[in-house]
């Protein structure tokens, strides 16, 4: 498991991706290179955390939810009843 970023680090990295998304790719260096245009932090590891922020929501697949058919669904309940009468 990784770690948690903090809400402060979410909402930086979540507000410079949507006003400047072509500036920012999948490589963690090169989000580096281009928090320096948009953002003046006080310190390394904050400017990490949002450079390490923003590449992971880059790198993040879609969630798409799968449906299942009802056909699946009955077939997995008669099966069970089968069990059970036995």
């Amino acid at each position: 498991m990784g770690r948690i970023k903090t809400t402060f680090v979410k909402n930086i990295g979540k507000d410079l991706v949507e006003k400047h998304p072509e500036d920012f790719g999948k490589l963690f260096e090169g989000n580096k290179k281009a928090l320096e245009k948009f953002a003046v932090f006080e310190s390394r590891k904050m400017r990490n955390l949002v450079a390490g922020y923003i590449t992971s929501v880059k790198t993040a697949k879609p969630f798409v939810p799968r449906m299942r058919t009802e056909e699946r669904k009955e077939g997995r309940f008669e099966k069970r009843r089968r069990t059970f009468r036995r």
